[in-house]
Order: structure tokens, then C-alpha cells, then sequence
């Protein structure tokens, strides 16, 4: 995807072939696409298809347009701005044809997530050099009856023998391949799978840089608004990611199926620790506020939310009410409506249970202090309750909690997942070393002259 695309071409509505327009199609920074049409006054209702010939005679869709501007200058030319969302290149698509058998994925850093390479027997001396590569097997790490998921590795080389250079590059994509048909909000329920598993392993927003969807023969490269490729962020070391394919390539097929079925179950949460990696920007009350309720909702969904039987708790319920006179009796039962459920307090002190001594040790060893700075500052930013306001954290204190809920809700998602302890505290004691050395206690830092203190202060 490059930063600016123009193209020059005649382009007309989809079900108008005998009116077509001079028009320039341009795509600034991953914006819309925008298409002006000289000539233009009328434009259909929306949303409505566009389709073009550029001069070199590629096809192209634009797909889900809207009308943003008219121009109706006199003297001069009439023209309409169309803003798209889509712009496929190689075909002309209609409504009705928006059904695809597979797409190829090209990702940011999945080479070096993968780190599977072809390059094989390896000569270099004073006077040769020799190189073998051979393609790597495709990689099947889901599949169901109707789709499945495959690492491909590609590789671009000399056709012929070279002369006087030689490129060889491998390149690793994802095949997502339909057993019948799909449409576009499938294939984005797919690519939000993927990408929300990869953004945890790359502890960082990977990004969709390819996009070449598959009909029977036909390939066709699609484009969409919003979509960018900011070198920036490619990786280059294992060191980048918080774990590599390597690191679970023996249950990596098994850890991705409850990956899939998570994403249904704990959708919420998995949108909240997305967010936390991929907008550097959010207000940090904000952003802890999102995470407190994405542990907060994890434990609801996982785990028993009844602190006692239900039949038992009704029972209760149920006498408290029958003594109590008539006139507070609708106003009792909501204050019991959810007095069987577990308070903030209980499900942090649940979950923070779970994690392994190494772990709790190396970031989290006052566990009693961070659920009660949690649970108080959680509070104070809810309901603004003045009686809070000394116990919440603020500023600079308040960011180091956030990024440790970040780690913890992190974590506890992962071991949901099916990493097991001992890879919890591989990537997790590895991770914090690179990518969030600042929240590691000071006795169990490598760099303890640096005098860090981690920001847990006092009730």
C-alpha cells in the first residue's frame, strides 16, 4: 500500500455502461478513496458500485461509494466527488458478486514471527559462493468444514541465471481458503481472529499490508480505506515479540482453536487488550477504566460468577424479602438483584490467585496493594465519590497500574488460551526484559542501578 495512489481513467456507475466519465482516483495516506468525475451531476442512491479502466486497462471496483461533494461551476465543467471505502483492482464486480473462495494475507513481520526460512546448504569461500533454497511446506494451523487457515511461504528469484546479481526473498502469507463461498464480513471476522492473536504475540498492532482475494482463477487485489504500511513498525528480532510461532509451534494449532472460540466468548475483553496495544493516544483514566473492565468482564464470562448455589441464594433472598414490609419490598429486591455475585474486590483477588509465583514475584509481588489501588481508583473514576478521591491513583502512578493491568489481563487471556505456567513465565520474564522492562520489580531487575522504583504507593 503506498502512501499516495492516483490513477487517471474512465469510470461509470455500474448500472449506467453507457455514460462513462474522465475521472482521477486518489488515495491519500490510507484515507478514502477519492474520485472525481468531470462531467458528472447525477450520482445514484447510496451505496452504489463504480467501476473504472485505467490506461493501461486494469479494472477496477470501487465499492461501498458515497457521494461526498457537487461542483457546479459556470462557466466550466461539472463535476461530483466520490468517496470509497474499497477499491479492488482486476475485475469489475457487481453486488451480487462480492463471494470469494480465498484471500492471500501479507502481514507486517509475519516473516519474522514465522521464522521458518528455505535456505538450505550455504557455500562462501575466497572463491565461491552457493546457495540452495528450497520452499518450506504450507502450515495448516486451523481448520473447520467450511474454512481453513495456511502459512504459505512464496519466494521471488531470477527466472534466468544471473549475470552480475541475484535477489532471492522469501516471504510468508496467510491463506485463508473457503471450502464454498465467503463475503467481505466474513473474511473481516477471519482477518480480526488472526490479527487479534498476532497483536498479543507481537505485543504490538500488526498491520494488513496485502489484501488478494481469490475467484475460482480470477486473483484481485482489494485496498480499503484506513489501510497504511508504516515501515516504522516492522520487526526485526525475536526479541520484538512478546512469544514467536517457534516458541508453541508444537500446540499451536491447539492454542489458535481456543483462540477462535475466545473470540466469541470474551469478544469484549479482547477488543479492551487490542485497544490498550494498538491507541498510544487514549486518556490514560480512560484506558484504565477499559481494562479494569475487561478483567472484570473476563471473570464474569470464565468463571463461577455465584458466590453461593443459586436455589440456595434464592431461599435467602427470598425470606429476607417476605420479612421485610411491603412498602420496601420492590426497593429491596433491586438492592439483592445481584447480591449472589462476586464483588470487583473477590474477582481480582480470583484471578491474581491464579498467576504463578514467578510471575506474581517479578510483577506483580504486592498483590494485596494492586487489587486495592485497582478496586479504589476503579471506583473513584466511576462515580466520583469524594471520599475516593485520596485513594485513587493520579498521573504518573496511575500509568505504571495501567500498564501492569495491561500485563496482567495480558497473562490471565493467554493461560485461558492454553499457554501453560512454565510458557507463561518464559514469555512473560523474557518480554518484561525488552518490551516492559520498567514495570519489572527493582530486586529482580538486570539493570537495578537505574534506581526504578515501581509506582505502588500507600493506601
Amino acid at each position: 500500500m503506498t502512501d499516495n495512489l492516483e490513477t487517471s481513467g474512465y469510470w461509470h456507475f455500474h448500472s449506467d455502461v453507457e455514460n462513462s466519465y474522465a475521472g482521477n482516483l486518489t488515495n491519500d495516506k490510507g484515507e478514502d478513496f477519492s474520485l472525481t468525475l468531470l462531467g458528472c451531476t447525477q450520482v445514484p442512491k447510496d451505496p452504489f458500485i463504480i467501476h473504472g479502466t485505467t490506461a493501461t486497462g486494469k479494472k477496477i471496483t470501487l465499492y461501498k461509494c458515497f457521494a461526498s461533494s457537487r461542483r457546479m461551476a459556470v462557466p466550466g465543467i461539472p463535476s461530483v466527488e466520490i468517496s470509497a471505502i474499497y477499491c479492488f483492482t482486476g475485475e469489475h464486480l457487481t453486488f451480487d458478486t462480492f463471494q470469494f473462495n480465498g484471500v492471500l494475507l501479507k502481514i507486517s513481520s509475519l516473516n519474522e514471527w514465522v521464522d521458518i526460512g528455505g535456505f538450505e546448504d550455504f557455500t562462501n569461500d575466497d572463491e565461491t559462493f552457493a546457495i540452495k533454497y528450497k520452499n518450506p511446506e504450507p502450515i495448516t494451523f486451523y481448520e473447520t468444514e467450511a474454512v481453513k487457515f495456511v502459512l504459505l511461504f512464496y519466494r521471488t528469484s531470477p527466472l534466468f541465471r544471473p549475470t552480475h546479481n541475484c535477489t532471492v526473498k522469501q516471504d510468508t502469507v496467510i491463506l485463508i481458503k473457503h471450502k464454498s463461498a465467503f463475503d467481505l464480513d466474513t473474511f473481516w471476522e477471519y482477518v480480526s481472529t488472526i490479527i487479534s492473536f498476532l497483536t498479543l504475540a507481537y505485543f504490538s498492532k500488526p498491520q494488513l499490508q496485502e489484501i488478494k482475494f481469490k475467484q475460482l482463477e480470477k486473483t484481485l487485489e482489494c485496498k480499503y480505506a484506513g489501510q497504511k504500511d508504516d515501515i516504522s513498525t516492522e520487526k526485526f528480532h525475536r526479541r520484538n515479540f512478546l512469544f514467536t510461532y517457534k516458541l508453541i509451534e508444537a500446540d499451536f494449532i491447539k492454542i489458535f482453536k481456543k483462540w477462535t472460540e475466545l473470540n466469541v466468548l470474551i469478544e469484549p475483553v479482547i477488543n479492551v487488550l487490542q485497544e490498550s496495544f494498538g491507541n498510544r493516544n487514549i486518556i490514560i483514566e480512560n484506558k484504565f477504566l477499559n481494562l479494569m473492565q475487561g478483567i472484570e468482564t473476563f471473570h464474569r464470562r470464565t468463571r463461577l460468577n455465584e458466590k453461593e448455589p443459586k436455589a440456595t441464594h434464592q431461599n435467602k433472598v427470598a425470606e429476607i424479602i417476605s420479612s421485610c414490609p411491603t412498602e420496601f419490598k420492590e426497593w429491596l429486591k433491586g438492592k439483592l438483584h445481584f447480591s449472589n455475585e462476586p464483588t470487583l474486590n473477590e474477582r481480582l483477588e480470583q484471578l491474581f490467585n491464579e498467576l504463578t509465583p514467578v510471575l506474581k514475584k517479578h510483577l506483580f509481588s504486592d498483590t494485596k496493594k494492586i487489587i486495592s489501588q485497582s478496586k479504589n481508583t476503579r471506583n473513584y473514576f466511576t462515580h466520583y465519590d469524594e471520599a475516593l478521591e485520596k485513594k485513587a491513583l493520579k498521573e504518573s502512578q496511575l500509568f505504571y497500574l495501567t500498564e501492569r493491568l495491561k500485563i496482567f489481563l495480558l497473562v490471565i487471556v493467554l493461560k485461558e488460551t492454553g499457554f501453560d505456567n512454565d510458557e507463561l513465565n518464559s514469555i512473560v520474564i523474557e518480554g518484561a526484559q525488552f518490551l516492559f522492562n520498567h514495570l519489572i520489580f527493582k530486586e529482580n531487575r538486570q539493570d537495578t542501578d537505574t534506581g526504578f522504583t515501581p509506582m505502588l504507593t500507600d493506601e
